[in-house]
């Protein structure tokens, strides 16, 4: 065993040179790829649940993890897609687990919609600031937007944006924000260097 009780009773892991030589190896190697300890032991992962994801907005893991997710949903397997990303599959189920399901091949696929915490950029008449949507479904329409804006800056075509006109994004904080579809205004702001396209899609 990999643990021992100490005097009050509770499992405390065991000191490293007390382990067998294969399972030193085998930490060693996963704690390489960088896996926390936890996982390097193999022990099972407990997804946080959607409410639970707020305070980890600009945690490097968790949004890494909302990379892969995002990966899976075009139809990439989990393993490929964290390796991609450069992530454990592990720490993307930990951050992230809520939005999986086993498929009817025990394989992990994305659910279609999920409502982990998201802070994305988002364009007021004054700039760029930052918007929560509401759940996934209205963060692809939040990037959806953002595309096509940054279409119509760079070539002038504003097919993609009219489509907009009439939507609304919902964020987690119950509002309902209309988006910015004004060409001369989104002409305005960004000739005066208020739409870096490099940090729109920063969550």
């Amino acid at each position: 065993m990999a643990a021992t009780r100490d005097t009050g009773g509770r499992f405390a892991a065991k000191p490293r040179e007390d382990l067998s030589p294969a399972y030193r190896r085998r930490l060693e190697r996963a704690e390489a790829q960088g896996k926390t300890r936890r996982e390097a032991r193999g022990h099972g992962t407990t997804a946080r649940r959607a409410w639970q994801t707020s305070d980890l907005i600009g945690n490097e893991r968790y949004e890494r993890a909302l990379q892969v997710l995002s990966r899976v949903r075009r139809g990439e397997s989990l393993s490929h897609a964290a390796r991609e990303v450069g992530v454990a599959p592990d720490t993307v189920l930990r951050y992230a687990g809520s939005a999986f399901i086993r498929d009817a091949r025990g394989r992990w696929a994305a659910k279609p919609n999920d409502r982990l915490v998201r802070r994305m950029r988002w364009i007021d008449e004054r700039g760029l600031t930052k918007v929560e949507p509401a759940n996934a479904k209205e963060a692809s329409k939040l990037s959806a937007y953002l595309m096509a804006v940054k279409d119509f800056l760079q070539t002038g075509d504003d097919l993609a944006l009219r489509r907009f006109k009439r939507m609304r994004l919902r964020t987690r904080q119950k509002q309902s924000l209309s988006f910015i579809t004004d060409l001369d205004l989104l002409e305005r702001l960004g000739n005066a260097g208020q739409l870096e396209f490099e940090d729109l899609y920063q969550h």
